[in-house]
């Protein structure tokens, strides 16, 4: 009898013990007979009941929830009285005139000495604010996927082995894949080996001093089309501070890199006939004759001049002169040397700068022109047929002085040809305009 009642005495102790833990929990804990009705309900139970004890144990669900929610905690009481089974459910209930509270209820069976199934126990916890923090948290991941998928740019992060870990529909397109395609890989296995090293320079920067890097990167599509960016990328970093990956933020500029180019060839090129204007090519002379006389080089320029041009345009008009421009140009430019730089001094006058040449280069490459000039036939529905004609002046660089100097050496020597009867070449010598020995083709 002794051992009897010192068992009793410690599992009473044991129940108490029990009782207070389940009464400090701020989790809601219940049990229940096999009517639903609480045959036992924690402290917190209570307070959420605004209840006295005795008024929770031996009610049901109805009397403190309204009739949706009381319905849907009786079905899932019967599914573990009825079925025998663990449960772990959310339950969206609300009592009367009050908001609607998510909780996560895990729900077992009670059963007796001998198996049989008495009631159910459960535990309910009130997630309503994580639910609501994992809404907010969808909507703005919604907004911000739907912010990534449609910006105008290339948006990436890589890992500390440049492995992409994110990647959005522009970034893929630029590489010919889908997004889920550049997860774990490297660059090296998308793209070529000269463009995945071009593109290494700005991750290792990244990674090795820990500050974000911008810079441009150019791509090459699957068509094979070359694509200029502007890429900034920003270290990401852990608790500790340590850079663990990249954010790369990356604008296609390509359209405003070609106009840019556009403009840049604007600027320097003859709008007809598409070598360089006036400007650029005496840019380029002053440039190469301060080389020249830098490491002690020759260097000539050319001046030609179509003959009898204002009866071409007076006789067929201005559109057929252009015609007659064009093809000079063009002829021109098969003759020289891709270091040669040929330019529309103005009207039907064209200068030519002949780096490393000297005056018998020179002349030579004059004769050149003028020989593939005079056998140029123009037909069309003008008429006759047009045969140009060019006077070319030569002059070449003596010693120190000024690039003006040898642009007016061979425009007096352009026009001595002319005056000599055109359609040939004449070469000035220091301040003198003498022909050559050429004879007119």
């Amino acid at each position: 009898m002794p051992v009897q009642r010192r068992r009793a005495r410690r599992l009473i102790a044991e129940l108490r013990i029990l009782r207070t833990a389940m009464n400090e929990l701020s989790a809601f804990v219940y049990a229940k007979d096999l009517a639903g009705r609480y045959i036992f309900a924690n402290r917190a139970m209570h307070a959420l009941y605004r209840a006295a004890p005795n008024e929770v144990i031996g009610a049901d669900d109805s009397r403190f929830w309204d009739i949706p929610g009381s319905r849907a905690i009786w079905r899932n009481d019967r599914r573990v009285i009825e079925g025998g089974v663990r449960l772990e459910t959310e339950e969206h209930l609300a009592m009367p005139g009050a908001d609607t509270r998510t909780y996560f209820s895990v729900k077992t069976p009670v059963r007796d000495a001998r198996g049989r199934i008495t009631g159910v126990a459960g535990i309910s916890t009130d997630i309503t604010h994580f639910k609501r923090l994992e809404s907010e948290l969808r909507e703005k991941n919604a907004l911000l996927e739907s912010v990534l998928e449609n910006v105008d740019a290339c948006i990436y992060t890589k890992d500390r082995a440049r492995r992409y870990t994110y990647a959005n529909a522009k970034m893929a397109a630029v590489v010919g894949r889908t997004p889920g395609e550049l997860i774990g890989r490297t660059d090296e296995e998308l793209v070529s080996a000269e463009v995945a090293a071009d593109w290494r320079v700005l991750d290792d920067a990244v990674f090795e001093t820990g500050e974000t890097q911008s810079g441009e990167e150019i791509s090459t599509t699957p068509e094979g089309e070359r694509r200029h960016f502007w890429v900034v990328q920003i270290p990401q970093r852990n608790a500790q501070g340590d850079v663990v990956s990249l954010l790369g933020i990356s604008t296609d500029f390509t359209e405003f890199y070609r106009l840019k180019e556009e403009l840049a060839r604007q600027a320097t090129t003859d709008e007809l006939t598409g070598v360089r204007n006036r400007r650029s090519l005496l840019e380029t002379a002053r440039q190469e004759f301060s080389r020249a006389n830098r490491y002690g080089l020759p260097m000539a320029m050319l001046m030609l001049d179509i003959d009898y041009f204002k009866r071409i345009n007076d006789g067929f008009g201005h559109d057929v002169g252009d015609k007659v421009l064009k093809a000079v140009a063009e002829a021109c430019r098969r003759e020289l040397r891709d270091s040669d730089v040929l330019g529309r001094i103005g009207g039907e006058e064209f200068g030519v700068l002949l780096p490393n040449t000297d005056i018998e280069g020179a002349a030579a490459v004059a004769e050149r022109l003028r020989v593939r000039i005079d056998g140029l036939v123009l037909s069309g529905d003008w008429g006759e047929d047009i045969r140009p004609k060019v006077s070319v002046g030569v002059a070449c660089m003596q010693g120190a002085g000024r690039v003006e100097t040898v642009l007016k050496h061979a425009d007096e020597a352009m026009y001595a040809a002319k005056a000599a009867g055109r359609n040939r070449v004449h070469v000035a010598r220091g301040e003198e305009c003498r022909p050559t020995q050429l004879q007119d083709g």
